[in-house]
């Protein structure tokens, strides 16, 4: 599976920014999300960029961004974006929790779960 070209919709977009109205960071993730024409890759890179004020050499992988929290994804089995949000923003930095947990969505929880990476 490639997970480097994992977009979101315009129609995705707009109703996450219904499901997380009430969160702030979220809604600015999205909004650079959006910036970025979905593509959660990206959104991140740019995130990050805009933190360190440092270009990164390469793209972010979000594969291996999410791998470092697999424990905690894989303890709970999130059931949907909001769990995947709740379980990820605490250890991330905000801005990063949603796209992170969008990905990890997009790609499904369980499929994830199973991999050894």
């Amino acid at each position: 599976m490639t997970t480097d070209a994992i977009t979101l919709s315009s129609e995705e977009i707009a109703d996450l920014r219904l499901k997380f109205a009430d969160h702030q960071q979220a809604l600015a993730s999205l909004d650079v999300i959006e910036e970025c024409e979905g593509h959660l890759e990206d959104a991140v890179t740019l995130i990050k960029m805009r933190k360190t004020g440092i270009e990164p050499d390469r793209s972010v992988n979000l594969l291996d961004l999410v791998n470092k929290y697999r424990s905690v994804i894989c303890k709970d089995e999130a059931q949907d974006i909001l769990d995947l949000f709740g379980l990820l923003s605490p250890l991330v930095d905000p801005s990063l929790g949603l796209p992170l947990g969008l990905f990890v969505f997009k790609i499904g929880v369980k499929q994830f779960c199973k991999q050894n990476t």
